[in-house]
């Protein structure tokens, strides 16, 4: 038996009563930032939780992966200098936990900007650059991504899509 409980605006605490297992509150404008040098987005990390978004940097991919698995998030800032396994590791994250992807690309990789897209990503911007300019981009996605999706809650190996009304249990419909 699985409890559903609206905490309070877009956050949703899911319970499972047969196990007794804790509890994982899930809310929106949740953003993972993977990158290699998380000092250069630490500003860009700061100034998206100021203006209320809970925001993660994380430069070990695995942990990122782990991340994105237990909590969901809305939206994943990627450093494109990681490998291209890395980020196709996160394509099929992507696929299965739909959340949006924002690339930051170094001012060299201007030419990558088409590959970005190709890989699926939402957007992306090259940095350095304003930090309001990147914050005022995660907020645009991250508000057309509301508008069209509901939570995923998650407990033990149970997955309950709220926007698609499936559940998975270990990784099975």
């Amino acid at each position: 038996v699985i409890v559903l409980l609206h905490v309070a605006c877009h956050q949703y605490v899911m319970v499972c009563r047969c196990t007794a297992q804790p509890m994982v509150a899930l809310s929106h404008n949740q953003v993972v930032l993977l990158v290699r040098d998380p000092a250069s987005v630490e500003p860009l990390r700061q100034y998206l939780q100021r203006e209320g978004y809970a925001a993660i940097t994380l430069s070990e991919p695995s942990a990122a992966f782990a991340a994105i698995s237990l909590s969901a998030p809305d939206l994943v800032l990627l450093d494109w200098n990681f490998s291209s396994e890395i980020r196709e590791d996160l394509c099929h994250l992507k696929s299965s936990y739909r959340f949006g992807v924002f690339v930051l690309l170094d001012a060299k990789d201007g030419p990558a900007v088409e590959a970005v897209f190709d890989f699926g990503a939402d957007d992306c911007i090259q940095m350095p650059s304003s930090v309001r300019e990147a914050a005022a981009r995660v907020h645009v996605l991250l508000r057309r991504r509301q508008t069209q999706s509901l939570p995923v809650l998650i407990c033990d190996d149970i997955r309950l899509d709220l926007g698609s009304l499936r559940v998975t249990v270990g990784g099975v419909r």
